[in-house]
């Protein structure tokens, strides 16, 4: 039997000490979210509805999101035509 030791979530009715964000329904963890969280907008344009299973990832920790989009750093500080195929910069203007 594959499931061996495994207990199925059934079985689980009370944790003691488990975060009080979580609750146990039918036999499920259950995720409590507070009403005012917003899932940031990336990049790239992703972002996640409030159901949608790929939020997990973001459970018990922060959506990290880089403000400084490249787009908008290209546009504060127009890149610089040089002729020919090489073109380097050492981080000075």
């Amino acid at each position: 039997h594959l499931l061996g030791g495994i207990r199925r979530s059934s079985e689980v009715t009370t944790f003691k000490q488990a975060p009080s964000k979580f609750s146990v329904v039918g036999g499920k963890f259950v995720r409590v979210e507070s009403k005012d969280k917003q899932d940031q907008v990336t990049h790239t344009g992703q972002f996640f509805e409030q159901d949608d299973w790929r939020r997990n990832r973001f459970i018990d920790r922060k959506k990290l999101v880089n403000p400084n989009w490249g787009i908008n750093l290209v546009a504060e500080i127009p890149p610089i035509e040089v002729e020919g195929r090489i073109a380097v910069c050492d981080g000075r203007e």
